[in-house]
């Protein structure tokens, strides 16, 4: 774990990032995740967390999203609320997935594409000229980085080598610098790419 010069704060005012774990600039996966042929949306089949903040962005927007989706807004979440310092408003629930409603195959998300690629929250926003971190979960932006009380972590499935991308193509953190950036500002992502450079013992790159 590597310590930061100072802690990171979140613009939603969680999580509050002050460590990364190293293996964030090694670690690497498939991150063109819609160029991708083989994986079928495998990291979506088990719903994702929701933050307080996440539902009423969500369910702004129900009655056009209800007609997509094809359950109504009730179905979405699981509401079984858990406490956590990572996440805006200080606690977490699940989406729901649901198993053979999207494809003939294992459940998936509520919010995946019907019988196709993608997530229909993040297709509704750009549909709609809206930003996809105003609608879209923002454990899904940031996957397969998570908070783990404060750190800067691979998601779980890195740890297990169950990510059926993992290996080949961008390391986590540069796959990462727009989501970031986005959460936690541009000093947060130039310290991390300070970092990284030093890991891989090249001369930092202005940010992309």
């Amino acid at each position: 774990m590597i310590d930061l010069s100072r802690p990171y704060t979140s613009r939603n005012g969680r999580p509050t990032i002050d460590r990364v774990d190293a293996r964030i600039f090694t670690a690497r996966y498939f991150a063109e995740c819609m160029k991708c042929s083989f994986c079928f949306d495998e990291c979506c089949q088990h719903g994702t967390n929701i933050s307080p903040l996440d539902e009423a962005n969500i369910l702004k927007h129900a009655p056009a999203l209800e007609g997509r989706i094809g359950l109504p807004a009730s179905a979405w979440f699981d509401n079984q609320w858990e406490g956590t310092v990572d996440f805006p408003g200080g606690k977490i629930m699940r989406a729901r997935a649901y198993g053979g409603r999207v494809r003939n195959g294992p459940q998936m998300c509520v919010f995946a594409a019907h019988g196709g690629r993608g997530c229909i929250l993040h297709t509704y926003a750009l549909e709609n000229n809206l930003s996809p971190y105003d609608v879209k979960p923002e454990d899904c932006h940031i996957f397969p980085l998570m908070y783990d009380n404060g750190a800067l972590v691979p998601a779980v499935e890195i740890g297990e080598k169950s990510l059926i991308c993992q290996g080949n193509g961008e390391t986590l953190f540069r796959s990462m610098f727009s989501a970031l950036g986005h959460f936690f500002g541009e000093a947060f992502v130039e310290e991390l790419k300070i970092i990284d450079a030093k890991t891989r013992n090249v001369k930092p790159t202005a940010r992309t």
